[in-house]
């Protein structure tokens, strides 16, 4: 029995049907946001992972995006579009359709916002991992839960920490997503789909970039091996 990590698959079904491939019946995937947006098959693709029972979804900004959206077009105000026009301007417009032609859109945007913020794992050699779509700095606390939850799915001010910023008090190593690894952390042309490590050995990212770099990685929080798909539309 293994566990992986995932994160920003962004509507591309061909990164699921590699994952579902390669692991075993009794394996766990952490799945850390941002199914939709940007690919192909985005509500298909979210509506996917949440009903997989060897997934644990954690929410994304983008699944963040979609659900306040849903909200304000059907419960509060349609006249009021802003969350809609920010799904939009980030690939969304489509997921949204989709979304929004389900029998309970507000259904649909209910357990898109309950969505888990981080999961805590240990691994068999004692490593204490924090998995969260975004990361943040080790020892850094927050005054409220919404200052914690934009944090932990929004933030990427954290990728300039060094190394000694890195507080192991509660976690060894951080695993998100968020930041794609080709766009950030090393040029395009040399990113060859394996996780970027940094922070001293604390912080490891493992957004491959799907949309545009049609690369996925799956990250094996026990070995700290990885597999890299090799996505199609």
């Amino acid at each position: 029995m293994a566990t992986w990590a995932c994160s920003d698959m962004h509507g591309y079904y061909s990164f699921y049907e590699g994952i579902k491939r390669h692991i075993n019946p009794e394996d766990t995937v952490i799945c850390l946001g941002d199914c939709g947006d940007r690919g192909p098959q985005s509500w298909k693709l979210i509506k996917t992972v949440l009903n997989d029972p060897q997934f644990i979804y954690l929410k994304g900004n983008h699944e963040d995006m979609l659900a306040k959206a849903l909200y304000q077009y059907f419960e509060q105000d349609f006249m009021n579009r802003d969350y809609y026009y920010l799904c939009s301007m980030n690939g969304g417009s489509a997921t949204f359709y989709d979304a929004s032609c389900e029998s309970d859109p507000l259904g649909a945007a209910k357990i898109l916002n309950n969505l888990p913020l981080e999961y805590h794992y240990t691994n068999p050699e004692g490593k204490r991992f924090c998995l969260c779509h975004a990361g943040f700095t080790g020892g850094l606390k927050c005054k409220t839960e919404s200052q914690r939850a934009h944090m932990l799915i929004w933030d990427r001010d954290h990728t300039f920490d060094p190394a000694g910023a890195f507080d192991t008090t509660d976690f060894d190593i951080v695993v998100h997503g968020h930041t794609p690894i080709p766009f950030d952390f090393v040029d395009e042309d040399e990113f060859d789909g394996s996780p970027y490590t940094y922070c001293g050995g604390h912080k490891i990212n493992i957004d491959a970039g799907s949309y545009y770099s049609k690369k996925g990685i799956l990250f094996n929080l026990d070995t700290y091996e990885s597999i890299c798909f090799e996505l199609t539309d």
